[in-house]
């Protein structure tokens, strides 16, 4: 008699706590905490709060998620829950619609294009390390946040961005990031939004740029660094086969 095979389910990562899963192993270590997990298996589930979170940390089910089979796969709801702040973008559009996304922005991928923001990098890297003097102690969260905010608008925009409109985009990119995170990570009651987002949204400006929406053409603002150099977190759930319709 054929048996059906069971699925093994993923190993759970040690550490984990009553109530608070592995949240404070993420708070107080989250770069040692990742990248231990590549010894475990190449799926490892990791808990923040009640709630499991599957990590990829293995290069094989990475590019079969990503890559082999990523029509398969969905974003999930927490990129669902993203589109009202972050719009139909590459990061959350899906299925044809992103495949047409992709092939409009290729021409600023090409080679040539590659060559020229290696260049920029590298010049402007240089002028702020040249702007350093000897003994001098530098905030360096700040002074990479600064050079990733020179890299992206000379590369993205016609003309560079006065001290006004930097101080501004300094200060409210990490309030949209802990909210965008929040919206993500937390499932508010009744569908309200995130209350850092909302404060960001209302917050008055100068400039024009209301919290996470902007008017500016550049298609995207510096984004913090990824939480591992060898783990890729993400929140996929098989796609739902459609219903055929007569």
């Amino acid at each position: 008699m054929a048996t059906a095979a069971r699925l093994k389910a993923p190993p759970t990562a040690p550490g984990r706590l009553p109530l608070i899963g592995h949240a404070l192993e993420m708070w107080r270590r989250p770069l040692e905490f990742l990248d231990s997990l590549t010894a475990y298996d190449q799926i490892v589930a990791v808990y923040l709060g009640p709630t499991p979170t599957y990590v990829l940390a293995g290069p094989e089910v990475v590019d079969r998620v990503m890559v082999a089979d990523a029509g398969h796969f969905a974003k999930g709801c927490s990129f669902e829950k993203l589109r009202d702040y972050l719009g139909e973008g590459l990061a959350t559009s899906e299925g044809a619609f992103h495949l047409r996304q992709r092939r409009l922005m290729q021409p600023a991928f090409h080679h040539r294009q590659i060559d020229h923001y290696a260049r920029t990098m590298a010049r402007l890297a240089d002028e702020r390390f040249s702007s350093w003097q000897a003994g001098q102690v530098v905030d360096v969260t700040q002074e990479m946040f600064d050079l990733s905010l020179a890299i992206v608008t000379s590369t993205l925009f016609s003309t560079a961005l006065d001290e006004h409109i930097a101080a501004d985009i300094r200060h409210d990119v990490p309030v949209v990031l802990r909210g965008v995170y929040n919206r993500a990570s937390i499932r508010p009651a009744s569908g309200r939004s995130s209350p850092l987002l909302e404060t960001a949204a209302s917050r008055p400006h100068t400039t024009g740029c209301a919290g996470p929406s902007t008017t500016s053409s550049a298609p995207g603002a510096p984004a913090s660094p990824p939480s591992s150099r060898t783990c890729c977190r993400c929140s996929c759930r098989p796609r739902t086969p459609t219903a055929a319709t007569p």
